[in-house]
């Protein structure tokens, strides 16, 4: 069953499936199925961190540069709101590791914020940058929410 699991990745997914289906437990790769149920867990939080850093990001952005309301930015904030919420909506153990990586988030868009504002000539704008997130779960989920 290894050997299928290397080689055909979808024709293994659903043999696993039609044999747990079937109850032929006996017969599943269960080290692979286990494998692939904890990835399932780590594809969500790697998702829900990298909708998070894009939402803080475009929120840092309008912040900083309150006269260039860019409509991208905005877009950007509702695709990530809306990502974030759908994920939540599925798998809402998730609210707390998203409660509880906003800071370490927060300073990674901090720092991609900084190295574009000087790339693009507008640092000045981002001197008075907060050095820690200034914004709520509840905020940044708001749709109306903008910074």
């Amino acid at each position: 069953m290894s050997d299928l699991y290397n080689a055909d990745f979808d024709r293994w997914a659903l043999e696993q499936a039609a044999l747990l289906k079937a109850h032929r437990f006996q017969e599943l790769d269960i080290e692979n199925l286990l494998e692939e149920i904890e990835d399932l867990s780590r594809r969500d939080r790697q998702a829900l961190r990298s909708h998070l850093e894009v939402l803080l990001l475009h929120l840092l952005k309008r912040r900083c540069q309150p006269d260039h309301k860019s409509n991208s930015w905005l877009n950007s904030i509702d695709t990530a709101r809306s990502n974030l919420r759908e994920l939540l909506a599925t798998s809402p153990s998730l609210r707390r590791y998203l409660a509880d990586r906003i800071e370490a988030t927060y300073t990674d868009a901090r720092k991609t914020a900084l190295k574009q504002a000087r790339r693009y000539g507008v640092s000045k704008f981002y001197q008075a940058m907060p050095a820690v997130c200034p914004w709520t779960v509840e905020q940044l989920l708001d749709e109306d929410f903008y910074g």
